[in-house]
């Protein structure tokens, strides 16, 4: 246990990397919502996309601060879950990288030029790869909820999907530099790449955490045996199997009834089957039970 707790004290400080990354990739996102509501013109929409990007920013603050104190306490179970929560709340970062990589590559098509559908098949393949995953990761996190020893499927799953997003974020980056600046706001592009970019990064620190504190459990949880029982307990069994033993010739003596045996050789006896003496014998036998 000592063991468990070292090192999730030592390993703990890398989940405030994801918190620093997010909390980056917010200002971007709060940059963005600002400049599409001067491209719309509309205050509303403005403050509706900050407001989300602030929401979201704090429900994956909330909790990576829980994980983060979590694991230094020991309590690695209770990181693990705080951490999967977030992870599936940032995995709409690379949905947004999805989107502004296919408009990446259809945009050049307005321009007289043309659509690499390869490249876009390998950008849709590689995120519906990184849904896929996600999904056998889910399910390992919600046996883990359950007390089931999933620790081991946790952090194959997430690393899977750390090497994924990483793919992913890299096709889906050069997908998105086909892009033209839009008029008149030529940010706008760059602080939705950045927020969609920093989000997805922060998401593979994320996964990172996860499968790292699956094998954390894995390594050192204790586990329960026959020398972790209390001594009591186990003398109190030792007594009962004892007892059990002793008891058992008795309990099978007592069904037998001795009026019955001695009918049954009597009947013997008058049939001629057996001698006088040896009806004695055996009733003297029976009696003495």
């Amino acid at each position: 246990m000592d063991q468990m707790l070292k090192s999730s004290k030592r390993f703990s400080w890398v989940i405030l990397l994801t918190l620093v990354i997010d909390a980056v990739g917010v200002v971007f996102g709060i940059l963005a919502a600002n400049e599409i509501g001067n491209i719309s013109n509309n205050d509303f929409v403005r403050y509706l996309l900050m407001g989300i990007s602030i929401v979201i920013a704090i429900v994956m603050a909330i909790s990576t601060i829980v994980a983060f104190v979590a694991m230094r306490s020991g309590e690695v179970k209770s990181a693990i879950l705080a951490l999967g929560k977030h992870t599936k709340i940032q995995l709409l970062a690379p949905l947004t990288c999805l989107g502004l990589g296919i408009y990446g590559l259809v945009e050049p098509a307005t321009r007289g030029g043309q659509i690499n559908y390869a490249f876009m098949m390998i950008l849709v393949i590689s995120y519906v790869v990184v849904l896929f995953v996600s999904g056998f990761n889910t399910r390992g996190l919600k046996a883990f909820r359950k007390d089931k020893e999933s620790y081991g499927y946790i952090s194959i799953t997430s690393f899977i999907i750390v090497g994924a997003l990483i793919f992913f974020c890299i096709v889906a980056a050069i997908a998105m530099t086909k892009i033209q600046p839009l008029s008149g706001h030529q940010n706008v592009v760059g602080y939705l790449e950045a927020f969609a970019i920093l989000f997805s990064v922060g998401d593979i620190v994320a996964f990172f955490c996860l499968g790292v504190m699956a094998q954390i459990v894995k390594k050192y949880a204790p586990k329960v045996t026959m020398a972790d029982a209390d001594a009591s307990k186990l003398d109190e069994i030792n007594e009962g199997i004892k007892n059990l033993n002793t008891n058992a010739p008795k309990a099978a003596k007592k069904e037998v009834d001795p009026t019955e045996e001695i009918r049954k050789y009597k009947k013997l006896l008058d049939d001629g089957i057996i001698t006088k003496e040896e009806f004695d014998a055996k009733k003297k036998e029976i009696l003495k039970l």
